[in-house]
């Protein structure tokens, strides 16, 4: 028996969505509370019932051992809306999230080939992510998933009265 199953989310996967996008928005907002808003709950019903029927968006959870133990929410674009960009199709990985009791055992990794596989089913011919400085354990798992890195998006906190 495989440990690890992957389906796609459905709206009755509501309260399970709800933990770990909380749970991943927590981590955000204690990292960078300089930019993440504290919110209790970052995604409405009404909001996720939105995603699940995005024709656009793919929305699947991990099992493990038919346990909740991870998701990603993957979106599906037909062209770069930047028009100095080439059209292409590309997916990207809005969010993985793994359960801490359940890193180290795949979770991350078959959640990871399943987005691939999807964006590959879809035609896409880049998947691409964006993951916050701080998280250098998930750069590092990119990494060994084979990303690259593309681009950095740099800031700077500004000090003082503006006019």
């Amino acid at each position: 028996m495989c440990e690890i199953s992957i389906r796609t989310m459905t709206v009755q996967d509501y309260p399970l969505f709800d933990v770990m996008e909380s749970a991943l928005h927590r981590m955000h907002q204690q990292a960078r509370p300089d930019l993440f808003a504290e919110l209790a709950h970052p995604c409405s019903r009404a909001e996720f019932s939105q995603m699940i029927q995005d024709s656009h968006r793919e929305l699947f959870l991990a099992e493990w051992k038919g346990k909740p133990a991870g998701m990603c929410d993957l979106l599906l674009c037909e062209s770069s809306p930047n028009p100095i960009l080439l059209p292409q199709k590309s997916a990207h990985v809005d969010d993985i999230l793994v359960l801490g009791e359940f890193r180290r055992k795949g979770v991350g990794t078959a959640l990871y080939e399943e987005a691939l596989c999807r964006a590959k089913r879809f035609g896409a011919e880049h998947l691409e992510l964006m993951v916050w400085a701080f998280n250098e354990s998930a750069r590092k798992f990119y990494e060994k998933c084979g990303m690259t890195l593309r681009s950095f998006v740099m800031d700077m906190k500004l000090e003082g009265e503006t006019t």
